[in-house]
Parts: structure tokens; C-alpha cells; sequence
């Protein structure tokens, strides 16, 4: 096989591995079954118990997908052991990474939470059963950069929105691309300003 051959083999195994561990994120959020009591996509979610449920179940799915990690690490191994190859390196490059990336933390004294942390989950569910008025009528919704007061446009947590598993009418092959580089992290930092 020639190098150029060799080149795209290893690449393409390589994106094949750390694309695999991210799949059930991308598509199982999406079924419509999953999708009940979510509001559209772009526009801002409600903090309700059905954003609740969701963010627990996608936190469920980013911290088992290291398990999707494993398949390409493990078949990776198994055809580097039988014949040294590129799709094999590629492979195995792929799931090692993504397994290392579900596995070290982001800092030093805390374990691997992904972008949907228990203790984001509560802070959640603590403005949603708050009786702290910011205004007359409260109506928490979470926007991109920010939980906000949709009334009063107060800033209730500076926190931005991670992927809530929303389907995403027309974005195609570039929107499933950002999603599978963003692995469920916001694109945007969180809001620090009001």
C-alpha cells in the first residue's frame, strides 16, 4: 500500500475511533420519544422537571460512553495484534483518546462531570423550586449564555447551555460535525456580566 494509502486509512480509522464513543450522545437525545416536553431548538428551555429528566439522562449517556470507547480500543488492539496495520493504530488512537478524555479531570481535586454536573443539575432545580421573586411573574428559562428571567431579564445563574439533545432543524453534516467536536459542551463561555 502506498503512503498516501496508509495516510488516509490511518485517518480515517482515527476519526472512526473517536467519533464511535460519541454517537449515543448525537443520536439517542434525538428521538422523538426523548424530545417530549422539550421546547425547540434555538430557543430557550424552561426549567421545568422535563429539562431535569433530560439533563439526567444526558448525563447518564456521556458518562457510559466511554463504554463505545472501548469497542474501537479493543478491536484496535485486536488487529494490531494479528498484523501491525494503520487502520489498527488509527483505531486504537481513536478510543484511547476519547476513553481519555471521558477519564481525566478537568482539574486537579475533582473527578470527570462532562457538561452536565450533578451539582449543575441541582443548582438547576434549586432556581426552578426557589421562591426568591426576581420580579413579579418568575419564568426561569435557560438561554444560551445564561439562565435568565424571561420577564425581567435578570441573570439567574451565569451558566452557559451545554447540548440539551435538542433536534436541530437543517443544520446537516456541519451541525452533527460541531456537536460531535463539542462532545455536549456550550460553545459559548458562561455570561458574566448583570
Amino acid at each position: 500500500m502506498s503512503l498516501l494509502g496508509t495516510v488516509i486509512l490511518f485517518t480515517c480509522s482515527l476519526l472512526v475511533g473517536i467519533a464511535l464513543p460519541r454517537l449515543p450522545l448525537l443520536i439517542i437525545p434525538r428521538f422523538p420519544v426523548m424530545e417530549s416536553g422539550m421546547h425547540p431548538y434555538p430557543g430557550p428551555q424552561p426549567l421545568d422537571e422535563h429539562l431535569i429528566l433530560q439533563l439526567m439522562m444526558l448525563r447518564r449517556l456521556w458518562r457510559l460512553s466511554f463504554l463505545f470507547a472501548l469497542l474501537p480500543l479493543g478491536l484496535g488492539l485486536l488487529v494490531l495484534w494479528q498484523q501491525p496495520s494503520a487502520f489498527g493504530f488509527g483505531l486504537f488512537l481513536g478510543g484511547g483518546w476519547s476513553l481519555l478524555a471521558r477519564t481525566i479531570p478537568e482539574s486537579s481535586s475533582t473527578l470527570p462531570s462532562g457538561p452536565y454536573s450533578m451539582a449543575l443539575i441541582h443548582e438547576l432545580h434549586r432556581l426552578r423550586d426557589s421562591d426568591d421573586p426576581c420580579c413579579a411573574a418568575k419564568e426561569p428559562c435557560w438561554e444560551v449564555e445564561a439562565v435568565r428571567c424571561a420577564n425581567c431579564r435578570t441573570v439567574l445563574l451565569a451558566e452557559a447551555r451545554p447540548d440539551l439533545g435538542r433536534s436541530r432543524p437543517g443544520s446537516g453534516l456541519s451541525g452533527m460535525f460541531r456537536l460531535l467536536l463539542l462532545d455536549g459542551h456550550s460553545l459559548f463561555e458562561s455570561d458574566a456580566e448583570d
